[in-house]
C-alpha cells in the first residue's frame, strides 16, 4: 500500500512538473518579413524584444536583397525551404511572427516543423486559401497590376513608391514613407504564384493570435482579422500604428509581441 501511495505521488509530481514546463511561455521569436522587405526591417523589434527578456532572429528569405539568389527565379517553395530549415535548428519551441505577405510563408511552413513551434503570429498578414496564390488574395486591381508589371520586368516586383507611401503609409510623414522605401528591395514574383497548402496548417493544434495595427489602411476593415478567425479561435492585441509600424514604432510592436507570447503560459 506505501509503495502505491509513493507511487501516485511521484507521478502526481511529474504530471505536475511536465504542466509547468507545458506552461511556459516561449521565450525565442523567428520574425518573417512581408513583400519587398528584408529581415533587417525587424532590427527594432529584435532589440525591444530583447529588453523584455526575449530574444529574437529574422529570417532574410530567399531571393531578397543582394547575393541571395535570382529574385525572377525564386518560388514559394524555396523561401518555405529556408524557413523549415530555420525552424528545425531550434533547441525549443518559438513564436513565429509573420509580417504582410509572409503569411504565406508561415502558412506552408510550420506544418513541416510543428514541433517547434509554440504559437503563431500574424500581424497584419495575409493568408490564402487552400489550392490558392497569394495573388489571388490581392484586389483584382493590384493583382491585374502586379501579372502586368512581373512580365515587363523578368518575372520580378520593383519597390513600388506609390504603393508604399499611398496604400502602407498614408498617415505617415514623407520622411518616414522616404526612409522605409529606401530600405526596400525587389521583390521575387514567383513568391506571389506559389500554391498553398493551407489545409495542413488549419489543421494543426497550434496556438494562434492576431497582432493588429489600429491605424492600418492597407486593405478594408476587418479584412487581416477575417482571415485569421477563418482558422478558428486567437489571441489577440492591437498597437497604434500603421502597416508599416515596424520601422515607425518598432518597441509598440515589441510590446505586442511580448504580450501575445506571455499568453500562451495562460
Amino acid at each position: 500500500m506505501i509503495r502505491q501511495i509513493l507511487a501516485l505521488v511521484l507521478a502526481a509530481g511529474l504530471a505536475v512538473a511536465a504542466g509547468q514546463a507545458f506552461a511556459q511561455a516561449p521565450t525565442h521569436f523567428i520574425l518573417v518579413h512581408g513583400a519587398w522587405h528584408t529581415g533587417t526591417a525587424w532590427d527594432g523589434v529584435v532589440k525591444g524584444l530583447s529588453q523584455r527578456g526575449f530574444t529574437a532572429e529574422a529570417i532574410t528569405l530567399p531571393g531578397y536583397g543582394p547575393d541571395n539568389g535570382d529574385p525572377g527565379k525564386v518560388t514559394l517553395e524555396d523561401c518555405t525551404a529556408a524557413l523549415v530549415a530555420m525552424l528545425q535548428r531550434q533547441q525549443a519551441p518559438v513564436v513565429v511572427v509573420a509580417h504582410s505577405a509572409g503569411g504565406v510563408v508561415v502558412q506552408q511552413a510550420v506544418p513541416r516543423a510543428a514541433d517547434k513551434v509554440a504559437q503563431v503570429v500574424f500581424f497584419d498578414a495575409f493568408l490564402a486559401d487552400d489550392g490558392k496564390r497569394l495573388l489571388d488574395s490581392l484586389p483584382p486591381d493590384i493583382k491585374a497590376q502586379y501579372e502586368k508589371t512581373a512580365a515587363a520586368n523578368g518575372n520580378t516586383l520593383p519597390v513600388p513608391p506609390d504603393l508604399v507611401r499611398y496604400v502602407l503609409m498614408p498617415g505617415d510623414t514623407a520622411a518616414q514613407q522616404d526612409a522605409v522605401i529606401s530600405r526596400l528591395v525587389v521583390q521575387p514574383y514567383g513568391y506571389y504564384t506559389g500554391t498553398v497548402d493551407a489545409a495542413r496548417f488549419a489543421k494543426l493544434p497550434l496556438r494562434r493570435a492576431f497582432l493588429f495595427a489600429r491605424d492600418d489602411k492597407s486593405l478594408p476593415p476587418g479584412a487581416f482579422r477575417g482571415m485569421v478567425a477563418a482558422l478558428g479561435s486567437f489571441d489577440e492585441t492591437e498597437i497604434p500604428g500603421g502597416h508599416e509600424v515596424l520601422f515607425t514604432d518598432p518597441d509598440a510592436v515589441a510590446g505586442g509581441l511580448a504580450e501575445l507570447a506571455r499568453k500562451v503560459a495562460g
